[in-house]
């Protein structure tokens, strides 16, 4: 019960102790928030200014204007299967992002160099100048040759000189120059040194750059030559300015359930950045539906080199059909030869079907053995082939290829091109199987006509030779008409087909400059942080002190080692006197001893022994103090009580007490002396016995038949006794004297005694089952207690 007392106690005081100790350091804490309130000022002021424009785009689900199913009779024969996943990494695209920059001639970068804040006095480095990036508002117009070499990150200065001309300066180590059309670099770097003058509108040309320069507005020549300010430009190095963008980019679905993707980018120059938003995005609506209409270019290409073929086969049976008919005069057939053409026709029409799906067959292995990623396969519907699996299988193969394509165009490393290739491959695999297996089944059934066409060509063989050669002939003609009618279908069929694609997404909401909003600095959060880190800074050192603060250094932390309240605090003796009570009466040091006094009263009611033995852990604790104060301050109030001093191995209350050391407690466990010649009248009621001379054997003595009767003759004659005995923590003496004790005064100093000390003391004493155990802590600065005023405005009134 007492310890759980004692742990909502400890609760209740940690904040008040933890206040208590801000509050004695209060002013660095302002300066603390003072300081941080400044540096975020100053952030917040010269800081680069962050915006962030943003863009919706709607992901159509597999959406065309044409009837796709109904041309080419499968459910999605001209579309591959897209999802909110595949359409955030497509636009993650290295490529989409480097042709953004391009089409938006990006690879320069326009500035002004405003000066710094002290420019021109003393102080002028102590800030730099701040670059502000210009974009459009630049006042020159600059055209540079793309084809020719032009410095990297080199700052190109321009200075009007008149209005006619103006000098470039520039100076870098390690400059690489880059050739923006081939995208080539120069092998090694070079030092760059320019200051030249040259004149507006004229081609500015040497072997490291080639361009132009001029003034958008002459009206302004004299204000840009007068400002102070100073305007540059630099070229930027292709791989990283498009990683810069591609990592500034934020692609992400709007949510689980929705098909809209929300995109965003950061930069320092809004109107920048929202041009590259709606440039970016436009460029990935013409790439999707460029990506559409891949596979209906396909199909349109493989029809039209079937066409072709089959033309020259029609001209020649139609020229053969129209020779033969004028130079036999034979129009019509008879009802015999009629019926048998009809049936050869339904045979020839049958085989040319299946030759037709067979050279589709070859087409398809062809193309898994050629290994060609670049190109998607034409379906088989294209071929007038139904084969629903294998349609599937050749979408499947197309998607898998077109994601490949996407991450190769992308960064340059990518952890899932290994996981795409072998899907691709197992794909190819299914596909060749599948293909093979159709294609011997077709051979058989080829096989199967050849045999019927055989048997009817014997049938025909009867006729007569004119009408023979007429059937033979009309047969031929009619077969090659009908492919060729059947593949001008399919042809104009999947030119619609691709005039009516739509691309995959829409834009549902563009990136807007009004909409753009600034990300960084922001001004309340810097504000908030720097307070937070103000009040946080204080608060960890005075955490810190206390973590690494091995010394007891407050009444609290010592109830915590201990595990029990501290019974009183006795505050720093100031005066050069030890008996404080007696002589000093009225300080507040012999207040802290009435105190006690008053504690030891209720700890003691109904106690029939009134020793009280005063102990430590370790010498210099002011234990002896302790015991000489508590003494005289029982003894005033008319007990008789008595001190002795048992500290045989290193006696020094006869010094505090200023008495000599003749005779004391050995001398009586030696024989030499009686009980009462050994006790010396300090005061009214206050009495001693010292410990001289030092014995080497004191532990034997105090645990001795005689130390028992020294103490039963002074609870016969004195009311209270104290004892004053070695550190406990040292040596052992005192232990063996707690067996005549009524109460244990365990003393530890403010600021001095170490807690892993105290814990072994405390728990030296546990071992030994001493019971009343009181824990006192003493030297507590005065000045620092908060009742300290109260108590000097009250002693200073009497």
């Amino acid at each position: 019960m007492l310890n759980d007392n004692l742990k909502i106690e400890t609760t209740n005081t940690l904040l008040k102790d933890f206040v208590k100790k801000a509050l004695a350091i209060k002013h660095i804490y302002i300066a603390t928030v003072l300081t941080f309130m400044v540096v975020a000022f100053f952030i917040n002021k010269y800081s680069h200014t962050i915006y962030q424009v943003q863009a919706k785009l709607l992901i159509r689900k597999n959406e065309s204007n044409g009837d796709l199913e109904k041309i080419f009779r499968s459910s999605a024969s001209l579309m591959k299967p897209n999802n909110i996943e595949n359409e955030v990494n497509l636009l993650k695209s290295y490529s989409l992002v480097g042709s953004t920059i391009k089409s938006l001639n990006l690879e320069i970068g326009y500035f002004s160099e405003k000066k710094a804040l002290l420019d021109n006095t003393p102080f002028e480095n102590l800030f730099k100048s701040t670059d502000i990036e210009l974009y459009t508002d630049f006042p020159f117009t600059m055209v540079f040759d793309k084809s020719h070499y032009q410095p990297t990150d080199l700052k190109l200065y321009i200075e009007i000189l008149t209005d006619s001309t103006y000098k470039l300066t520039g100076e870098k180590e390690k400059v690489f120059l880059i050739n923006y059309l081939d995208e080539k670099y120069s092998e090694d770097a070079i030092n760059l040194k320019i200051n030249k003058v040259y004149k507006f509108n004229e081609t500015v040309e040497t072997e490291h750059y080639k361009f132009t320069v001029s003034v958008k507005d002459k009206k302004n020549v004299k204000f840009l030559k007068d400002n102070r300010d100073k305007y540059y430009f630099k070229f930027y190095y292709s791989d990283y300015l498009t990683m810069n963008y591609l990592n500034s980019i934020q692609v992400q679905p709007l949510s689980d359930l929705a098909s809209i993707i929300f995109v965003s980018i950061e930069g320092v120059n809004k109107k920048r950045i929202n041009n590259f938003m709606n440039k970016y995005l436009e460029l990935y609506m013409e790439n999707s539906l460029e990506r559409r209409n891949m596979i209906a270019q396909s199909t349109i290409d493989f029809i039209d080199n079937q066409i072709s073929d089959i033309t020259d086969s029609l001209k020649l049976t139609e020229n053969k059909l129209l020779n033969h008919r004028s130079s036999n005069q034979v129009v019509d057939m008879s009802f015999q030869g009629q019926r048998i053409f009809d049936q050869m026709g339904q045979i020839e029409s049958q085989k040319q079907n299946m030759l037709a799906q067979k050279r589709y067959y070859t087409y398809i292995l062809d193309y898994l053995k050629s290994n060609d990623t670049n190109t998607d396969p034409v379906l088989p519907s294209s071929s007038n082939v139904v084969d629903p699996i294998l349609n599937q299988l050749i979408m499947e193969l197309t998607d898998l290829n077109g994601q490949k394509n996407e991450i190769l165009n992308g960064t340059k490393k990518n952890l899932f091109i290994n996981q795409i290739e072998n899907k691709i491959d197992k794909q190819k695999e299914i596909i060749y199987e599948n293909v093979s297996n159709n294609l011997n089944t077709l051979n058989i059934s080829i096989n199967e006509i050849d045999y019927r066409h055989n048997k009817m060509s014997r049938e025909i063989s009867q006729l007569p030779k004119t009408e023979l050669k007429l059937v033979g002939i009309n047969r031929e003609y009619k077969l090659n008409d009908a492919i060729y009618t059947f593949l001008l279908q399919r042809r104009a069929e999947a030119q619609i087909s691709k005039a009516s694609n739509l691309p995959e997404s829409e834009i549902v909401e563009p990136a807007r400059e009004i909409a753009t909003y600034i990300t960084y600095p922001n001004k309340n959060i810097n504000y908030i942080i720097s307070i937070f880190i103000a009040l946080m800074l204080p608060t960890i050192f005075i955490l810190l002190k206390d973590f690494f603060n091995d010394r007891v250094n407050s009444s609290l932390l010592l109830s915590r080692i201990v595990e029990q309240p501290v019974l009183s605090t006795i505050y720093r003796n100031k005066y050069k006197v030890d008996n404080i009570v007696l002589e000093q009466s009225k300080s507040y040091v012999a207040e802290s001893f009435r105190t006690l006094r008053t504690l030891i009263f209720a700890k003691m009611k109904g106690v029939d022994n009134k020793t009280i033995l005063v102990t430590s852990s370790i010498p210099a604790e002011g234990k002896s103090f302790v015991a000489i104060n508590l003494a005289s301050s029982l003894s005033v109030l008319g007990n008789k009580t008595i001190i002795i001093d048992c500290d045989l191995r290193k006696p020094t209350l006869h010094n505090k007490l200023k008495v000599a050391n003749e005779r004391g407690l050995t001398n009586y466990f030696a024989g030499e002396s009686k009980i009462e010649d050994i006790i010396i009248k300090i005061a009214d009621n206050l009495f001693f016995i010292p410990a001289y001379p030092v014995l080497p054997n004191p532990s034997e003595l105090l645990d001795s038949q005689l130390a028992d009767e020294v103490f039963e003759y002074l609870k016969l004659n004195f009311k209270y006794i104290v004892i004053d005995t070695p550190p406990v923590g040292a040596i052992s003496d005192s232990l063996l004297l707690t067996k005549h004790s009524g109460l244990v005064l365990f003393v530890s100093r403010c600021n001095y005694t170490k807690k892993d000390v105290i814990y072994y003391a405390k728990n030296k004493l546990i071992e030994n089952d001493v019971k009343n155990l009181q824990v006192i802590l003493n030297d507590v600065d005065f000045s620092k207690n908060e009742y300290g005023a109260y108590y000097k405005k009250y002693y200073s009134a009497t």
